[in-house]
C-alpha cells in the first residue's frame, strides 16, 4: 500500500474491515454452539456433577488456543498482502490487537448465548448488537459528532477500540506524499481527523480487557440466574397428616329382636324317614 493521500482512506477502510471481520467470526462461532452446550451443562449441574465456576473457567482456558488461532492466521495473511507498516514490531501489535478483540467478541457471544433460550434467537440477537457497535466504531461516525445520548456506546464498543488500536499502530510515525499545505502529511494528522490523537495502544488493550471481563461476569451471572430450579419437597406437619381410618362395631338397637342363629355349614341335613312302600291296588281291578 502506497503513501499517497488516497491511501489514507484505503488504510482506514482496510483496518475497519479487519476489526469487523475478526469480531463477527468470533461472535458467530460462539453463539452457534454455546446455547446447545448450555442445555447439556444445565443437565449435568442438576445432577451435581460440577459447579458453574470451575466449568466456566475450564471452558475459557480450553478455548484460548482455538480463539487465538483464527486472528493470528488472519493477521499473518492480511498484513503482508496489504503491505501495511513493514516492521516486525508493528506486525506483532497488529496480531495482538485482533486477538484481544476476538476474545472480547467470544465473551460477548457467551453472554448472548446465556441470555436467550435457543440457538436461533442467539444468532438473531448477537449480530444485531454487533451492528450497533460497528456503527459507533469510529469509522462511520466520528466520536466528536456522536449525540450525547449515545456517547456511551463507543466506550463499550469492542469494534471502536480495536479499530482505534489498529489505526494507532499503522499511522504512528508514518509520512505521506503531499502537494498542498492542507494535505495530510503525517500519520498523526490522520489520527486527529478521526479523533484518535493522543491515544496509545495500551489504552485500547486496557479497554478491551475491561470489556472482556464485563462480558465474562455477565455470562456467569446469567448462567447462575437461569440454572435449573426444582421445587423442594417438605415433610408434612402433624396437623396435615390425616388419621388412619378404623372400623368400629356396628351399634344395634336394644329393642330390636336378636337375629336367628345361623345353621353351621358343616351340619348335615337329615331327611325324614321314608314310609314303608306298600303295593297299591287299582280300584277298577276289583
Amino acid at each position: 500500500m502506497g503513501r499517497s493521500q488516497t491511501s489514507i482512506q484505503d488504510r482506514m477502510g482496510l483496518l475497519q474491515v479487519a476489526a469487523i471481520n475478526t469480531a463477527m467470526a468470533a461472535l458467530t462461532k460462539t453463539v452457534s454452539v454455546f446455547p446447545k452446550e448450555r442445555a447439556i451443562v444445565n443437565r449435568e449441574r442438576s445432577k451435581g456433577s460440577y459447579l458453574l465456576g470451575p466449568y466456566l473457567l475450564s471452558k475459557l482456558i480450553a478455548e484460548i488456543p482455538v480463539g487465538a488461532a483464527f486472528p493470528l492466521m488472519f493477521g499473518a495473511v492480511l498484513y503482508p498482502m496489504a503491505r501495511l507498516h513493514p516492521t516486525l514490531s508493528r506486525f506483532g501489535k497488529f496480531c495482538g490487537i485482533v486477538t484481544a478483540e476476538s476474545f472480547a467478541a467470544s465473551a460477548m457471544g457467551l453472554t448472548v448465548g446465556a441470555m436467550v433460550p435457543t440457538t436461533e434467537a442467539a444468532m438473531a440477537l448477537g449480530p444485531s448488537l454487533m451492528t450497533v457497535f460497528i456503527v459507533f466504531g469510529g469509522y462511520y461516525i466520528n466520536a466528536d459528532n456522536t449525540p450525547i445520548a449515545f456517547r456511551w456506546i463507543p466506550r463499550v464498543s469492542l469494534i471502536r477500540w480495536a479499530f482505534q488500536g489498529l489505526c494507532i499502530n499503522e499511522f504512528t510515525s508514518l509520512e505521506f506524499d503531499h502537494q498542498h499545505t492542507f494535505d495530510i502529511q503525517t500519520g498523526e494528522q490522520a489520527l486527529e481527523r478521526f479523533s484518535f490523537g493522543g491515544s496509545r495502544i495500551s489504552d485500547t488493550i486496557i479497554a478491551q480487557s475491561r470489556i472482556l471481563l464485563f462480558w465474562y461476569c455477565s455470562t456467569y451471572l446469567l448462567l447462575e440466574k437461569n440454572k435449573p430450579k426444582y421445587q423442594q419437597l417438605e415433610s408434612p406437619s402433624a396437623e396435615q397428616i390425616q388419621p388412619q381410618l378404623t372400623l368400629e362395631p356396628l351399634e344395634t338397637d336394644p329393642d330390636q329382636p336378636p337375629l336367628p342363629k345361623q345353621v353351621e355349614s358343616n351340619q348335615q341335613l337329615e331327611s325324614p324317614p321314608l314310609d314303608e312302600i306298600r303295593p297299591f291296588i287299582l280300584e277298577g281291578a276289583k
